[in-house]
């Protein structure tokens, strides 16, 4: 029960976190409700993890705790596709931007 008060306590920080995100417009409102979303949903699947025991004993998952770090697993290793792809467009960008500005500099120097 312990552990479950302080991922409670960590959603709801990261709850304020976004609106504070949201607010100093580093965030637009679609990016705010994702992960109002989110961080809600990981709230009321800790508040209410003795209602999964039906879906556990179906899946055969010993506690919600393991559920929990099985959808962890999957979602990080999610974002870190996310991010790399992301990374490697950027990467091409730049390197782009950078044999643009290469070129416009060699003509100017002629």
């Amino acid at each position: 029960m312990n552990i479950q008060i302080i991922g409670i306590i960590f959603g709801i920080g990261m709850l304020y976190l976004t609106y504070i995100y949201f607010r100093r417009k580093e965030f637009n409102t679609i990016d705010a409700l994702f992960w109002l979303i989110i961080w809600l949903g990981f709230i009321i699947l800790l508040i209410f993890s003795n209602s999964l025991n039906l879906i556990l004993e179906s899946l055969s998952i010993q506690s919600a705790m393991d559920l929990f770090t099985m959808i962890g697993f999957v979602v990080m290793m999610m974002i870190v596709f996310h991010l790399y792809i992301s990374w490697r467009r950027l990467g091409k960008k730049i390197e782009l931007l950078v044999r643009k500005i290469a070129i416009k500099k060699a003509e100017n120097n002629k």
